[in-house]
């Protein structure tokens, strides 16, 4: 294997694991702000009068992580990092955040 391949292969891992790292990171802070909102963005009647909406999200970040992850994971979203996409990851990306969303 040439050095080019090599580091082409090298830079698709580093770019799957900022990618895998970037969903981790946006499906529980979207589950946050969503009730940030719900409690018209005033983060402390969220704190303090209703906190078990913060114990619920806390309990729920692995479970949401885990499911996100592996369904994504399905659809082959981490297979392939490309920069042009073609119908068939716009239909996989399509399908996946449908059955995340069913099953959340």
């Amino acid at each position: 294997m040439t050095k080019t391949k090599k580091q082409l292969l090298s830079r698709n891992r580093i770019a799957k694991v900022l990618l895998l790292l970037y969903d981790l990171f946006f499906v529980n802070v979207s589950y946050f702000l969503a009730l940030w909102l719900r409690f018209d963005c005033e983060l402390n009647t969220l704190i303090d009068k209703s906190p078990e909406y913060i114990n619920g999200w806390l309990y729920f970040i692995p479970i949401n992580t885990v499911i996100t992850i592996l369904v994504f994971k399905f659809f082959k979203l981490y297979r392939s990092v490309w920069t042009f996409a073609s119908y068939r990851e716009f239909f996989n990306v399509f399908y996946a955040t449908a059955v995340s969303f069913v099953l959340h």
